[in-house]
C-alpha cells in the first residue's frame, strides 16, 4: 500500500506560545510559516499571509513613457489566496490577473497585429484550459481542508488556535495612500518594484496604496526606507476609520 503523503501545512507562532496553523496548498510557491510574533501583533500578520503562486502570461516588449522598450508581462496571471484576509476579500483561491499600468505597444504593423491577436488566443487557451482547471483544482482542494466556510467567521486571536478563525483586521489606515503613490511615483519604482524593495507581494503593495490595507508597524518603515523618505511623510495625518478606498 502506497502511504499516503502529510499534508503541508504553515504556521505563525507567538512569543507567549499560541501557534496558528493552516493548510499550506501544494500550489504555493512559498511558506509564510513565522515565529516569535509578539502576541498584539498576530492580527496583522495573519491578515498579511498571502498564498500565491504565478501561471504565466505575455512576456512583450513593451513601452512605458519614453523609455525604450523592455520585455514585460502582460496580463500575468496569479493564483493567491489570503486565508486570514479582511471580511470583505474572499479567503478561498481566486485568479488575480495583472494589468500592466499605462503600457503600450507602439508601432504595430499588420503582421505586429496579427502576431499579438495569436499571442493572446494562446493565453485564452491556457486561461481556458489550463489556469482554470488549476483554480478549480485549487478551490476544491481548499475546500477539503476548510469544510466551514471562512468567509462569514470571526473570532479573536486566541481563538484561532483552536477553531481557525480570526476577526479581521480593523480597517485604520497608517499610511496615507496618495503619500506612497506620490513618493513612488517620485523615485521612479513601479508598484511591483516597490514590493520587490520591501520585501512584500505586489498585491499587498497595490492595496496599501490604494486604501484597502492598512501598513503594519514592521512594513511602513521599510516602505519609506526604500522610497528614500521619512516615515512621517508616509503616515495617515489623523487616525480615522476608512469608510471606502480610493480607485
Amino acid at each position: 500500500m502506497t502511504p499516503t503523503a502529510k499534508a503541508r501545512s504553515w504556521a505563525v507562532t507567538t512569543t507567549s506560545g499560541l501557534t496558528v496553523r493552516d493548510h499550506l496548498p501544494d500550489w504555493a510557491d512559498s511558506d509564510p510559516s513565522r515565529d516569535g510574533v509578539r502576541p498584539e501583533h498576530l492580527d496583522a500578520v495573519l491578515a498579511d499571509v498571502v498564498l500565491e503562486t504565478d501561471t504565466g502570461g505575455l512576456i512583450l516588449p513593451v513601452v512605458h513613457g519614453q523609455d525604450p522598450a523592455e520585455q514585460a508581462a502582460v496580463l500575468a496571471v496569479t493564483l493567491t489566496c489570503k486565508p486570514f484576509g479582511q471580511s470583505d476579500e474572499p479567503r478561498i483561491p481566486v485568479a488575480d490577473v495583472q494589468l500592466v499600468d499605462d503600457f503600450w505597444l507602439k508601432g504595430l504593423d499588420p503582421q505586429g497585429i496579427t502576431d499579438f491577436g495569436q499571442r493572446l488566443r494562446t493565453l485564452g487557451h491556457a486561461l481556458i484550459h489550463q489556469v482554470g482547471p488549476a483554480l478549480e483544482a485549487a478551490r476544491a482542494d481548499w475546500s477539503r481542508h476548510h469544510p466551514t466556510p471562512a468567509a462569514d467567521t470571526a473570532g479573536t486571536a486566541a481563538d484561532v488556535a483552536a477553531t481557525g478563525r480570526v476577526r479581521s483586521a480593523p480597517r485604520v489606515l497608517r499610511q496615507e495612500p496618495q503619500a506612497v503613490t506620490w513618493a513612488r511615483e517620485k523615485a521612479g519604482l513601479t508598484k511591483r518594484a516597490l514590493a520587490q524593495r520591501v520585501g512584500i507581494s505586489e498585491q499587498l503593495m497595490n492595496e496599501i496604496e490604494s486604501g484597502w490595507r492598512s501598513a503594519t508597524p514592521a512594513v511602513l518603515p521599510r516602505i519609506a526606507e526604500a522610497l528614500n523618505c521619512p516615515v512621517v511623510a508616509l503616515e495617515r495625518k489623523r487616525t480615522d476609520t476608512v469608510t471606502a478606498p480610493r480607485d
